[in-house]
């Protein structure tokens, strides 16, 4: 590459950095569409929420509400998997309103102000069908892995814990670093090094069509907005403290995608400081390849969409071990990391179906 080309990149790399003034002035979304939302849901309930098999009023079993990764354009039905075995809890995936016929424009990029009334229209979905469930007597675990876990952060964000007797997050950050998501709404594909250093990812080009010529040009940018929407919140200073206790939080030490939760981040969510050291962790180890690992990795549909710069394979995953740092007094989250995985977090999938069974059994299911 000669010095000319380099100075280019370096400058469009720089500029993408900046970002720009539509997307740092758009101000918060004024209207609260909790209420629009819930018309809709009694309106006709189906249209934003699929489950694997049917929810009969006056049983008491529990849902596990899942908010799909992505942002994708449509609802992935599979992600639910086969219907829960009997006393079991029922597996739901709430619907995103950019899944919606006409919600999104197919020649164009969403403005800033698009993709946060989208984004506000789906974490009051995600509320809307906590507090639906709940006035059933039934006990609500949500659960969001990448996309689908700043999407839960932006529900705490609006609406508090309410509805929710766990709250389950993966692969996901309180506080994104300001330059990846105004990097991301410009287009720009931005990772981590080693979970911590903010760097532009090559490899994943040919599944992010970035070319002007592709026909998912419009979608892709569309996509990258609506991840810039919530990565532009630093929820550490807007999710209630109250109801700490009920999150799970889990995390890759080398996350390419979204990084490493900080050390700040960490104390917001527990309390503790991990100073490096190690200290305060308790530890686990977990072996993959079970049954109910597989069953529920293919309800979340985790490793779903392939990624060039990851290697997915949930059946070669061997004993790994867990770092455990558990809230104070009770009143702060629980969070769990593995010091050697990425974005999937293959060898956490046990320990998160551990934790789903756990929040029903507590409530005596």
């Amino acid at each position: 590459m000669n010095a000319t080309r380099r100075l280019l990149l370096s400058a469009a790399l720089a500029a993408a950095l900046v970002g720009c003034d539509t997307f740092t002035q758009t101000p918060d979304v004024a209207s609260d569409l909790l209420a629009t939302v819930k018309r809709d849901l009694k309106r006709n309930p189906s249209a934003l929420y699929h489950a694997a098999d049917p929810i009969t009023p006056g049983t008491t079993s529990g849902v596990l509400l899942i908010a799909q990764g992505g942002p994708w354009r449509t609802l992935d039905r599979s992600q639910v998997g086969e219907p829960a075995p009997q006393g079991e809890y029922h597996r739901v995936l709430a619907r995103q309103r950019q899944m919606t016929r006409g919600v999104v424009p197919a020649h164009r990029f969403i403005t800033a102000g698009e993709a946060k009334e989208i984004n506000l229209y789906s974490a009051a979905t995600l509320f809307a069908l906590g507090e639906h469930f709940a006035a059933q007597g039934r006990k609500v675990v949500v659960m969001g892995s990448s996309f689908g876990a700043a999407l839960v952060n932006e529900t705490l964000r609006r609406y508090g814990h309410g509805p929710f007797t766990k709250i389950i997050i993966a692969v996901s950050r309180i506080d994104m670093p300001p330059q990846w998501a105004r990097s991301r709404f410009n287009g720009m594909l931005t990772g981590f090094k080693d979970g911590t250093t903010l760097t532009r990812i090559a490899c994943a080009v040919q599944n992010e069509p970035l070319r002007p010529s592709s026909p998912e040009y419009h979608w892709t940018r569309t996509k990258f907005r609506l991840q810039a929407d919530l990565a532009a919140h630093r929820y550490s200073e807007s999710i209630p403290r109250a109801g700490l206790g009920k999150i799970i939080y889990y995390f890759g030490a080398k996350d390419p995608r979204v990084g490493s939760l900080t050390d700040d981040e960490v104390y917001f969510l527990t309390g503790r400081r991990l100073n490096g050291s190690g200290a305060g962790y308790e530890t686990n180890t977990v072996s993959g390849g079970s049954k109910p690992i597989l069953r529920l990795v293919e309800a979340i549909g985790l490793d779903r969409h392939g990624d060039t710069c990851e290697t997915m394979g949930i059946e070669s995953v061997a004993a790994t071990t867990i770092r455990i740092v558990r809230g104070l007094d009770g009143g702060r989250a629980t969070v769990k990391y593995a010091p050697e995985e990425g974005h999937q977090i293959r060898s956490l999938n046990g320990e998160r179906h551990d934790d789903i069974l756990a929040a029903f059994a507590a409530a005596g299911e």
